[in-house]
């Protein structure tokens, strides 16, 4: 996944979680996901944790082959999350999320 040169941090993201620690703000450039071939998968990118307010989200339906994969979604223009970076992923067995971001501390 090509990174744009401002971008610090990847994380590959296999269940739902926090990405920065809590309280540490960040910017979200971008994202790939690669999905299960079971069912529907959404991600839900949230500023505060797990309730926190969904800031991006995405969806995805199954793949005929777990592991096909989307193209990287990347932003003209970074979303910041204020409190933290969190990621929620419901829907998709097998389904990964790289998330390019940065911290902002």
């Amino acid at each position: 996944m090509p990174v744009h040169e401002a971008v610090k941090s990847t994380a590959s993201i296999t269940a739902s979680a926090q990405v920065t620690a809590a309280g540490i703000p960040a910017l979200l450039y971008g994202y790939k996901i690669k999905a299960g071939p079971t069912s529907q998968t959404v991600i839900a990118f949230r500023d505060g944790g797990a309730s926190g307010t969904i800031l991006w989200q995405d969806s995805l339906v199954a793949q005929a082959v777990a592991g096909d994969k989307t193209p990287g979604i990347f932003f003209t223009f970074p979303i910041v999350f204020t409190a933290d970076l969190y990621v929620d992923i419901t829907g998709g067995a097998a389904t990964a999320v790289t998330v390019a971001y940065l911290n902002l501390t």
